[in-house]
């Protein structure tokens, strides 16, 4: 099988990975959400929405930050991971 970006699948694919390889610890709601913009998450319909709980995980400085885009990607072009083992 090859890797498939997430932009390239539909929803309903999406839905079903989701459904057979994600653990269900919490309860979600049925929005898949396509893009974002700062503190804004697009759905598939093209609703808008305000991420309040960004700042949880890893988007604390905002969806699709052009400087964090830039530093990740150039990182990745050198090195990915090195295990600490």
């Amino acid at each position: 099988s090859s890797l498939v970006p997430p932009s390239q699948l539909d929803s309903s694919s999406i839905s079903t990975l989701f459904e057979n390889r994600v653990q269900k610890t919490y309860g979600r709601y049925p929005i898949t959400f396509v893009s974002g913009d700062g503190c804004a998450l697009t759905d598939e319909t093209g609703k808008d929405y305000l991420d309040f709980v960004s700042g949880i995980a890893t988007c604390a400085l905002g969806h699709n930050n052009a400087e964090l885009t830039a530093a990740v990607t150039e990182q990745m072009g050198r090195l990915h991971h090195v295990s600490n083992l």
